[in-house]
């Protein structure tokens, strides 16, 4: 299959460009200088995995988190609000909603892309795909370089089932 030019993501553009290169330089200096106290070049990273919940709505059995989700703990909208804004100030450009669970769980999912991109932030999504309504109320929100994943890797209902053992009343082919 081939890849169309326009919809392609190229997370290494962003690497290459000269601002990243002088950020990357100037914290290797003051990491080969010791990393002291205070020194630290003062910005943050460029993007962030965003984990809101550990709450899930499948219990698959290869989980790496399957020991902390579903504990009923989530970051607040006024913590992640706060973040946001200071690793904004620090030169963050993009936040990659993810989770020890599913994003679209988190009480305040709409809300967060919201503010995320009333901020002036770039979003990625990465969802199991069992609460699509809830990333189409924000799709309209999405810019160009802003996109969702959905993990899908099942070819048929059974491996999808054996795979993921849903909690919800949940197809493959409804996901799809």
């Amino acid at each position: 299959m081939e890849k169309l030019p326009s919809r392609e993501h190229d997370f290494s553009a962003k690497l290459r460009q000269s601002s990243v290169v002088e950020r990357l330089r100037a914290y290797i200096d003051w990491k080969r200088s010791g990393a002291p106290e205070g020194a630290m070049p003062e910005f943050g990273p460029l993007s962030i995995n965003l984990d809101l919940t550990a709450a899930c709505n499948f219990a698959c059995p290869h989980c790496v988190d399957s020991g902390i989700i579903n504990t009923g703990e989530y970051l607040s909208y006024s913590d992640i609000q706060h973040s946001l804004e200071t690793l904004k100030e620090r030169g963050l450009l993009s936040v990659i909603l993810i989770g020890g669970g599913e994003p679209t769980l988190h009480r305040d999912f709409e809300d967060i892309v919201r503010m995320v991109k009333h901020i002036g932030l770039q979003v990625g999504i990465v969802t199991n795909g069992t609460r699509l309504d809830r990333v189409a109320a924000v799709a309209d929100l999405f810019e160009a370089k802003d996109w969702l994943r959905l993990s899908i890797d099942a070819g048929n209902r059974e491996t999808f089932v054996k795979a993921h053992r849903p909690k919800v009343s949940i197809d493959l082919h409804t996901i799809l």
